[in-house]
């Protein structure tokens, strides 16, 4: 009976290890095939209307404090430099900064949240 259990457990574990493997064939064998898809990263569109303008003070985890407000960002808000880079703000999570920044407050659910803001560094 204890051998059986063991067999058992075995068999199982190959099963879910298989199956967390994926497909056999490489993602670049699948790319030739064309069954590969990349989504591309999401951008801001600096042609929303509405964008305000202000210097970011300070970033705390999930909301920035800018000129005298205090905003959160929205779930998956887009934070870009001028040039279109992905900024990770968690660089200045506590630190006090000045940077100025273009910003888009949500509307809806993410009311008086930002959606996507634009950081202007000084060269």
């Amino acid at each position: 009976m204890i051998r059986k259990t063991v067999y058992w457990s075995i068999a199982v574990a190959f099963c879910v290890s298989f199956l967390a493997a994926g497909p056999l064939s490489s993602p670049s064998a699948r790319a030739q095939e064309g069954t590969v898809s990349q989504t591309p990263a999401a951008k801001i569109n600096p042609a929303l209307p509405g964008s305000n303008t202000g210097t970011l003070l300070k970033a705390t985890d999930g909301a920035v404090r800018i000129d005298r407000s205090h905003y959160a960002l929205a779930p998956g808000a887009l934070i870009e430099d001028f040039y279109g880079n992905p900024v990770p703000l968690l660089e200045y999570v506590g630190n006090a900064v000045e940077i100025p920044v273009r910003y888009w407050l949500g509307t809806g659910e993410t009311r008086n949240q930002i959606v996507q803001m634009i950081l202007t560094f000084s060269e």
